[in-house]
């Protein structure tokens, strides 16, 4: 069992990335084998609450089937996943606040002076006028548009990136394996093409109220 592994392993049980690198850095810091993280009582160290020490107690029997599970389903959507611990992980997220402590990746994540672009599902015309200017403008530079694929801004602004064959990265408010709206499957599949798509979430997350605002930190 590696760390790699275990980060993975509680993102799968839903846990956040705040608990997931509150349990991994008290077992580092206590020196304590990867492999026994279930032998610790979280609630009495104070490290989780009730009910999530209840649920890693829960789930630790299942280790080895959920993170196998997780690998093959990435290995079919062709998926890679990336956590905080590795050199791969964008060099930005580690320093803000609640990092992701696991990102699921279809694509190339490349990553050079990103721009995020957000704004209104319900768009106005000036709205959409001022995206199209803005990034044809950047079109003879190499800016990275960032957004988050949904509905309005974030639609209109992968596409005219896509257009002007600028580099894009969609960051979602679903499991990387769930398109929303479906209507952009079209673009999910050109992004993953010809740029990247991320998510924290855990694959099948469906789209709610509280995803979306916590990838805004990741798009920022």
């Amino acid at each position: 069992m590696t760390e790699k592994e275990l980060l993975i392993f509680l993102n799968g049980i839903n846990f956040s990335s705040e608990n997931s690198l509150k349990v991994l850095n008290y077992l580092l810091d206590k020196d304590i084998p990867i492999e026994d993280f279930y032998k610790v009582d979280y609630l009495e160290e104070k490290v989780l609450s009730n009910r999530s020490n209840s649920r890693l107690q829960e789930k630790a029997k299942d280790f080895e089937t959920i993170v196998e599970k997780i690998n093959e389903r990435i290995e079919i959507i062709d998926v890679s996943i990336v956590t905080i611990l590795d050199g791969t992980y964008p060099e930005r997220l580690r320093y803000i606040e609640d990092p992701p402590s696991v990102l699921y990746i279809k694509g190339n994540l490349k990553i050079y002076n990103p721009i995020a672009f957000v704004g209104a599902r319900s768009h106005s015309s000036y709205g959409n006028m001022a995206v199209n200017k803005i990034i044809d403008d950047l079109r003879f530079y190499d800016f990275t548009i960032v957004s988050g694929m949904a509905y309005g801004i974030d639609t209109l602004s992968h596409r005219r990136a896509l257009l002007n064959n600028l580099n894009t990265i969609a960051v979602l408010g679903t499991g990387i394996d769930v398109i929303y709206p479906k209507s952009n499957k079209a673009l999910y599949e050109e992004i993953s093409e010809k740029g990247a798509i991320i998510s924290e979430f855990p694959l099948g997350t469906g789209a709610n109220k509280f995803t979306f605002p916590m990838r805004n930190r990741i798009i920022s």
